[in-house]
């Protein structure tokens, strides 16, 4: 109840007897309770407060034994993954696949294809204070990708191969003086695969900063 004086809780009730056991024994008659009343109440909040405690030691007693659970087959999963390591390196050193038939236990499995070379997005460029070209674009460099960057002079119909980096920025020191523009593209590579390019993008000469 939200006016119980004895309180709202279970452990406020205890308590609460608790407190009263020595005033209400004291004073017994005057409060119109007898020793036996009271004596009463007292074995009961007596039995109610082991019967508290027990269950906080049972609490305990849970989590610790949860946490032993965890910690064994946390243990166990770690020495056993070794001793599949050690199976699979069986079958693989001796090329038997027998070994994982008399183990019951699967190959390891393939390694997931990579699949094609994804092209850069957001090429950009920068002129810098020397006359190179400070290429940026947005792309992966994961599962082996790499990028190639290729050049097209003004006035040249010849794609001039730059070089190639695992990155995702490249610095073009080769443009010749006088050059008018350069129209650059990105190529993806992975493996032998190459991916289709990038959108190009059009570098004109003549102010450091910004290209177009």
């Amino acid at each position: 109840m939200a006016n119980d004086i004895t309180g709202n809780t279970n452990l406020e009730k205890i308590e609460f007897y608790e407190v009263h056991e020595a005033p209400w024994n004291t004073n017994a008659t005057d409060i119109g309770l007898t020793t036996i009343q009271v004596g009463q109440i007292t074995t009961l909040a007596t039995a109610a407060r082991a019967a508290y405690n027990a269950t906080l030691a049972a609490r305990a007693a849970s989590k610790s034994a949860t946490q032993a659970y965890y910690d064994a087959v946390a243990e166990m999963a770690r020495y056993g993954s070794s001793l599949i390591t050690t199976i699979r390196a069986k079958a693989e050193n001796t090329d038997d696949p027998t070994v994982y038939t008399k183990a019951q236990i699967p190959p390891k499995a393939p390694p997931t294809p990579a699949g094609p070379p994804t092209d850069c997005t957001n090429l950009g460029a920068l002129i810098l204070n020397d006359g190179s070209v400070m290429l940026t674009w947005t792309g992966t460099v994961k599962n082996g990708q790499f990028f190639s960057v290729k050049r097209q002079d003004f006035g040249s119909d010849t794609w001039l191969n730059l070089g190639s980096v695992r990155a995702k920025t490249f610095v073009d020191g080769t443009v010749s003086q006088g050059t008018k523009s350069a129209v650059y593209q990105v190529f993806a590579h992975r493996g032998d695969q190459v991916s289709s390019g990038c959108e190009p993008i059009t570098v004109l000469f003549g102010a450091v900063g910004l290209a177009a």
